[in-house]
């Protein structure tokens, strides 16, 4: 793969990694802050702390997932990408200061 593409790749990378910390976190503050806070049956916290768990776990690995796709294709992908964007920059639509 060529400079750009690997760009593009770490870029992504880096961004989905920061969307799995950062979905954690928010799993976390509502699980603390709106079921711990708000419900005071330890079964509604038991289920509150699975379905949290669950729509974490099914989020991450579908990022995951996104991750292993991106490195599997990501040169067609990407090169495509790369395709289009100098097609927009020959028509005058973007400029070079917009690339990734």
């Amino acid at each position: 793969m060529n400079r750009e593409i690997l760009k593009m790749y770490r870029n992504d990378r880096i961004n989905v990694v920061a969307w799995i910390v950062f979905m954690w976190i928010i799993l976390g503050y509502v699980f603390i802050q709106g079921i711990m806070n708000l419900v005071s049956s330890y079964v509604a916290e038991i289920v509150g702390l699975a379905v949290a768990v669950a729509t974490g776990v099914f989020v991450t690995s579908a990022l995951v997932s996104l991750l292993r796709h991106l490195r599997k294709h990501g040169a067609v992908l990407y090169e495509e990408d790369l395709r289009n964007l100098r097609r927009l920059q020959n028509r005058g639509l973007m400029d070079g200061d917009d690339r990734q």
